[in-house]
């Protein structure tokens, strides 16, 4: 995991969030993609945050619209205990298939 080592950056794009387990004290990472695992802080991550992340990004092509949005101490709590919007609520064109494909 690739460490940011000045404050700063996380107040200039507020997309870092704080890992004590990071070796600098902070964990990069985008947080409209960071999957539930990652925003709790586990430090054993799989390939269920890439899936999540690979999810987050066809939920915004299909709708325009990030799943979650907002500065990271928002987003970060909607992510672990919220289901995003349906697909189709934004976009009605989204075919009926595709809705629990990518909110799963």
């Amino acid at each position: 995991m690739r460490c940011v080592r000045r404050l700063r950056l996380r107040r200039l794009t507020n997309q870092f969030l704080f890992d004590p387990a990071c070796d600098g004290g902070f964990a990069a990472g985008t947080t409209e993609y960071m999957g539930p695992e990652q925003a709790r802080g586990e430090r054993d991550l799989d390939g269920r945050t890439d899936v999540y992340s690979v999810g987050a990004l066809l939920y915004e092509l299909l709708t325009g619209e990030v799943p979650f949005r907002g500065v990271s101490e928002v987003v970060i709590p909607r992510i672990i205990h919220e289901p995003p919007v349906a697909l189709r609520r934004l976009n009605p064109s989204v075919p009926v298939e595709l809705d629990p494909i990518v909110l799963r």
